[in-house]
């Protein structure tokens, strides 16, 4: 394996952690993202959006204002030279972990397996475009957008224009499926 390879999935592990006296589980689950030179990074990062990159994603609205289990549910994503992390995570009640946990891979299998509806993208895709706007204000913004480019060695018209030319839209790197992803759940075994 060379240096830069990902290496492939291994299958899905789950890790307990009793803390005891908790009131609250933290549910951590993830695994290796993209190199950020990666063609599919524009993916990827839309896919961190309409799964759980703010209070619009799927996580928050299925965990928080559909189920009421939590204040907040996000993932994100970090790409470096190398593979980054792929990253969801929220605190519940102990008595909801189980139901949070089922709800957090329904949503993963629902991004992996069904296509995202057109309305929803749309808007995943405003969002990244008015936030890049909104960086343009700021000059350490667009020296950093800069930096970016040229530290990746990526093309120099890269994001906006992506977007626009859309890739493959329910694609999602195969160590955030949940049948390969590393879940970290700790909790009080005895809840009361």
């Amino acid at each position: 394996m060379k240096s830069a390879e990902v290496p492939s999935p291994a299958p899905a592990k789950v890790y307990l952690v009793d803390r005891p006296g908790s009131a609250q589980s933290n549910i951590l689950a993830g695994g290796l993202s993209l190199r950020r030179s990666d063609p599919d990074y524009i993916a990827l990062s839309v896919m961190n959006r309409v799964l759980g990159g703010g209070s619009a994603a799927r996580l928050f609205s299925n965990l928080r204002e559909d189920k009421g289990y939590t204040y907040g549910a996000y993932s994100r994503v970090t790409s470096d030279v190398y593979p980054g992390t792929f990253m969801a995570n929220t605190e519940v009640r102990n008595a909801v972990t189980d139901g949070s946990l089922h709800e957090l891979m329904y949503e993963l299998k629902r991004l992996r397996d069904e296509k995202v509806p057109v309305a929803e993208l749309e808007e995943c895709k405003r969002s990244i475009v008015s936030r890049f706007a909104l960086s343009l204000q700021n000059p350490l913004e667009i020296i950093n957008s800069w930096l970016t480019v040229k530290y990746y060695g990526l093309p120099l018209i890269t994001g906006i224009t992506t977007l626009n030319r859309w890739p493959r839209l329910t694609w999602i790197p195969s160590s955030a499926w949940p049948e390969s992803m590393l879940i970290l759940t700790t909790c009080s075994r005895r809840s009361g």
